[in-house]
């Protein structure tokens, strides 16, 4: 049984690996009309600059390689998060959505636990709610830390979204997402996740947009 909370020390340091690989795909009918690959590489700097009494970490995230660092500079994040992993306060919406919740309670391989957040998502104004389900599946020694496997699922979020292609119309939009989170429960801190994300957009004239996205961060 553990308890799986972030442990966060004033003047913590740690860099993470993130790489981003993505598809979108335009079928027609059935058949592939157009698909564009990418991929990026980032790492990122985290550092601990503050910590509440109740434990809440004030975190400083530095774009250190790789875009936008590549482009002039080194873009810099803060956030505020709890010791379940919930965000307080940040100034990007996408690492608000990489950041897993942690139960409230001790666990145990086959427990399972619910977090609900917001989720930032291109083309649509305001921030949705949606729920993951994370279950602890085993513990795993990783590098030299024993960690936590945690599976998650997410609802099926339904959204309509602005595409510039297509100025005058909602498009109809279905994404669901899953993934895999290594905690390390000791050192209460988050060694490698990978999120994987399937969206499917519903565009006129009977077409059909499906993008696949795979995050992977590991420290390093």
């Amino acid at each position: 049984m553990a308890k799986l909370i972030y442990k966060f020390l004033k003047g913590q340091e740690d860099r993470y690996q993130v790489s981003t690989i993505s598809s979108e795909t335009i079928m027609n009918d059935n058949t592939e009309e157009s698909r564009k690959d990418n991929s990026v590489n980032m790492e990122l700097v985290q550092k601990l600059i503050d910590l509440d009494k109740d434990g809440t970490g004030h975190i400083v995230i530095i774009v250190d390689k790789g875009p936008p660092a590549n482009d002039g500079g080194k873009q810099t994040y803060f956030m505020k998060m709890a010791t379940n992993g919930k965000i307080l306060v940040s100034s990007s919406g996408q690492m608000q959505n990489n950041t897993p919740s942690l139960p409230d309670r001790d666990v145990l391989p086959g427990n399972s636990w619910t977090g609900e957040s917001l989720v930032n998502l291109p083309g649509v104004k305001s921030s949705k709610p949606y729920k993951n389900t994370y279950n602890l599946e085993k513990f795993e020694d990783m590098k030299e830390y024993n960690c936590a496997v945690i599976g998650m699922k997410s609802e099926t979020l339904n959204v309509e979204i602005d595409i510039p292609a297509y100025p005058d119309v909602k498009v109809k939009q279905v994404i669901n997402s899953n993934g895999k989170i290594y905690f390390a429960h000791e050192e209460g801190k988050l060694i490698k996740s990978i999120t994987n994300t399937y969206s499917t957009s519903y565009l006129p004239d009977n077409k059909i947009m499906e993008t696949e996205m795979t995050v992977k961060v590991e420290i390093i």
